[in-house]
């Protein structure tokens, strides 16, 4: 029997992480979406973009539907959706990947691609594992991996074409998170790496909306 095949719209409903894996009151994210194998001859799918976080938390509400889409795209039988968070960076360096990812899109497209919006991948761009883009792009500058989360679907267990479902994913810190701390000993001012979350610790969760179209 043929593998269910089907259309699906994925927006970003909010992401939460908790508080020892929070940084600054205000700070902006590298944000890393992906499906794995979607389809037959077609190995991923990646959304890349910024995301600016208040107190470890973005919502959803009152952004309009252009900064909550993450895909639309084909699936068919088994395939994997994993999302990444970097850690937090400067404006500078959000500023320079948007600027260098959407020079790499109008290669594609021969077009312009408006400033402080995330351009959609296209071709092998998108076909590149998020992590690796975001060295190529940043090089030296590229930000770790904060948080990541990854869920393994099946297009059987899909509704039926015009209804959503809500997709709720854990996420952990993969290379732990830790925090260098000072501290005078006597005449000698020792430092000590403090254990923030745990490789593989819990970092908070995902909350993403599939309408299937």
């Amino acid at each position: 029997m043929a593998e269910k095949k089907c259309e699906l719209e994925v927006t970003l409903v909010e992401l939460a992480l908790l508080a020892d894996a929070q940084p600054a009151a205000a700070s902006r994210h590298l944000l890393g979406a992906t499906l794995i194998w979607p389809r037959v001859g077609t190995a991923r799918k990646t959304h890349a973009g910024t995301l600016s976080l208040a107190r470890g938390v973005w919502s959803q509400a009152s952004r309009p539907w252009t900064q909550r889409i993450l895909f639309k795209e084909t699936v068919q039988g088994r395939f994997g959706f994993d999302l990444a968070l970097t850690a937090a960076l400067a404006d500078a360096q959000a500023e320079a990947f948007l600027r260098a990812l959407a020079s790499q899109v109008v290669k594609f497209t021969a077009g312009a691609v408006e400033d402080h919006l995330a351009p959609p991948l296209l071709g092998t761009l998108a076909e590149i594992p998020f992590n690796y883009l975001v060295k190529a792009l940043l090089k030296e500058r590229a930000p770790g991996v904060l948080a990541a989360g990854a869920l393994d679907v099946d297009t059987s267990l899909l509704p039926a074409a015009g209804q959503t479902v809500r997709w709720e994913i854990p996420m952990t810190a993969p290379d732990g998170l830790f925090r260098m701390t000072r501290r005078r000993v006597g005449k000698t001012l020792q430092r000590r790496r403090q254990t923030l979350l745990p490789v593989g610790g819990a970092a908070g969760r995902v909350v993403v909306d599939v309408r299937v179209l």
